[in-house]
C-alpha cells in the first residue's frame, strides 16, 4: 500500500468513526429529548388532574359554607333565619350546583377512578343539602317553623363534620394524582 492509499484509508476510517460518533450522539440526544417530552406531558397531565380536583373542592366548600352558615343561624340566631336569608341560601346553592356538576364531569374525563372515589363525597353533600333545602320550606309556615329550626340546627354539626373531613380528602386526591402520574 502506498502512502497515499494509507492516508486515504486512514481518512476513511476517521470519517467513518466521526460519522458513527455523530450518529450515536444524535441517537442519545433524540432519546433524551423524547424522555424529556414524555416527562413534561406526564407532569402536565398530573397538574391538570390536581388542578381539577382542587377546582371541585373549591365548589364543594362553597356549598358546604352555605349550608353551615344557614344552620349556624338556626343554632345561634334563629330569629334572623327568615325568608330573605332562606332565599339567599337557595340562590347561592343554585349557583354552585352547576359548578360542582361541571367540575365532576371534567374530573371524570381526566380520571374516572378519582371521579368514582370522590362521587360518594359529593353524594353525601348533595344529600345533606337536599335535607336542608326541604327543611327551609317549613320556615315560612308558622306551625312548622319551630320544628324546622330544631331540625336545621341538628344539621349544623353534620355540616361542620363535612368541613373537617374535606381537607384530608383533598390531600388524598392530590396524592392520588401524584402517584397516578409518577414518572420513572
Amino acid at each position: 500500500m502506498t502512502q497515499g492509499q494509507a492516508t486515504l484509508v486512514a481518512a476513511v476510517i476517521a470519517a467513518t468513526t466521526a460519522l458513527m460518533g455523530a450518529l450515536a450522539a444524535g441517537a442519545v440526544a433524540l432519546r433524551n429529548e423524547t424522555r424529556r417530552r414524555r416527562a413534561a406531558a406526564v407532569d402536565s397531565d398530573r397538574l391538570a388532574l390536581r388542578s381539577q380536583a382542587a377546582n371541585l373542592f373549591v365548589h364543594l366548600f362553597q356549598l358546604q359554607h352555605e349550608m353551615e352558615w344557614l344552620t349556624w343561624h338556626a343554632v345561634n340566631r334563629p330569629g334572623f333565619l327568615d325568608r330573605r336569608l332562606a332565599a339567599a341560601y337557595e340562590s347561592a346553592v343554585h349557583a354552585v350546583y352547576p359548578k360542582v356538576l361541571g367540575a365532576m364531569a371534567v374530573l371524570a374525563s381526566l380520571d374516572l377512578e378519582l371521579y368514582q372515589t370522590l362521587q360518594p363525597l359529593v353524594d353525601q353533600l348533595y344529600n345533606v343539602e337536599g335535607a336542608i333545602g326541604e327543611l327551609i320550606t317549613g320556615l315560612s309556615h308558622r306551625r312548622e317553623r319551630t320544628a324546622s329550626l330544631r331540625r336545621l340546627s341538628e344539621y349544623h354539626s353534620v355540616v361542620k363534620t363535612i368541613y373537617v373531613d374535606f381537607p384530608p380528602r383533598l390531600a388524598e386526591a392530590m396524592q392520588y394524582a401524584d402517584r397516578r402520574y409518577t414518572t420513572g
